[in-house]
């Protein structure tokens, strides 16, 4: 974005353009946008990543035009599709990319209870952190957190655990107490506490 990166306009849009890589196109759209180039026109041009062969190149093409103000609604499936993918990274860039979203909107409910199942015990940690900041408190949500209580990792059931603590006493009724009870004698001392 510094205005001495003027000059590269030119060869960055070239780039945008003609690059056969998505990637690097995304690249040249994000540096473009940056420098201030209209929004309008930028989207158009990503638009093709949308469908391109590579998955990454999908979702990173997804959520750069979601910074640029694509509704979440018309993009979700992107994600959708890529969390159910055996890529260790690309579902790792999944969430990541969501954790970096300024807002996260009930539509997302669905993929993080998707991802609450992930292999990974990051990508579940990060999932029950989006719910929990997006405070939903669904039926679906409480059983997913409920479940994740009893997760083999320890940060899983930590973070679960921090979710549930934080829910509206609507939301979980009267068996917060029990899973707090259950908590309390976690071998893992960062449950416990």
């Amino acid at each position: 974005g510094n205005p001495g990166a003027e000059p590269a306009k030119q060869q960055l849009i070239s780039v945008l353009n003609d690059d056969p890589l998505g990637r690097v196109r995304i690249n040249a759209a994000g540096a473009l946008w940056a420098l201030g180039e209209p929004t309008a026109q930028l989207v158009v041009k990503l638009e093709p990543g949308l469908s391109d062969h590579s998955q990454y190149t999908r979702v990173r093409t997804a959520t750069l035009m979601h910074r640029m103000g694509k509704p979440l609604e018309d993009l979700i499936h992107i994600y959708d599709e890529a969390l159910d993918q055996p890529s260790d990274s690309l579902r790792d860039r999944v969430m990541r990319d969501v954790m970096d979203f300024d807002e996260k909107p009930p539509t997302l409910e669905p993929l993080m209870l998707k991802a609450i199942g992930d292999p990974e015990e990051t990508n579940r940690t990060l999932a029950i952190t989006a719910l929990q900041i997006m405070q939903a408190d669904s039926p679906a949500v409480v059983a997913a957190l409920r479940h994740a209580t009893k997760d083999r990792s320890e940060y899983v059931r930590a973070a679960a655990m921090s979710a549930l603590s934080q829910l509206p006493d609507t939301a979980v009724a009267d068996r917060r107490e029990e899973d707090l009870l259950r908590a309390i004698k976690d071998k893992k001392a960062n449950v416990r506490a």
